[in-house]
């Protein structure tokens, strides 16, 4: 006759035993992750307030600017996410987006997951969509205040060994900051000087004190 009184305590214990386990790695994994990245953490402001509101240092009068709070993407921990896009005559477009997120955890793990060729894929529901590959590059000049950064190439079909779309990705604590730049490719292919200056301005004012209450 099966022991069915002995069974139930003992698997409850186990399950308790495991429950426990769970809790004490899930705990001590999120302590290791508040030890990492202590002291990341950037003061909370209104989110349209940290997108850049001057277009690119670029000559030419650009197109309506607008900003756009509706997150566009479902990520875990995003609290909030602001973009503002510019046109340029000469057909290049430039989108800035800034996201906060709970903790420089949180923003971590979404950086570390963040991928264009995914997204495009998405998309498109193509492989790559439009571009005939979209590959890692470490140009010249890449900015350096930061807490990470990644930069992608989108190569169009008909235009090999051009980077004619730029994803510069950034992380500043609990915040990324995503730049995309289409059709404004530079000549010597290295990062333009005003996409490092529209790097630096959103640093600048994610990084600015916060204001004293009182």
């Amino acid at each position: 006759m099966p022991r069915t009184g002995a069974w139930i305590p003992r698997r409850r214990a186990i399950y308790l035993a495991a429950g426990l386990i769970l809790l004490l790695v899930g705990g001590g994994t999120a302590a290791v992750g508040t030890l990492l990245f202590s002291g990341q953490a950037r003061a909370d402001r209104p989110i349209a307030d940290l997108v850049p509101e001057t277009p690119p240092d670029v000559p030419g009068q650009w197109g309506t600017h607008y900003v756009d709070t509706t997150a566009q993407r479902s990520e875990w921990g995003l609290e909030g996410q602001a973009t503002r896009t510019w046109t340029h005559p000469e057909g290049t477009t430039v989108r800035v987006t800034v996201g906060r997120f709970g903790s420089p955890v949180s923003a971590s793990l979404a950086f570390a997951r963040t991928n264009p060729r995914q997204r495009t894929e998405e998309a498109s529901g193509e492989k790559i969509g439009e571009y005939d590959a979209i590959f890692d590059e470490r140009p010249q000049h890449l900015p350096t205040n930061h807490d990470g950064v990644q930069h992608f190439c989108g190569q169009l079909l008909d235009k090999p060994g051009i980077c004619d779309t730029r994803w510069l990705l950034l992380r500043h604590g609990q915040y990324l900051v995503e730049i995309v730049v289409v059709n404004g490719a530079s000549p010597d292919g290295s990062l333009p000087v005003w996409v490092q200056s529209l790097a630096e301005t959103v640093h600048r004012t994610i990084c600015a004190r916060a204001p004293q209450v009182g």
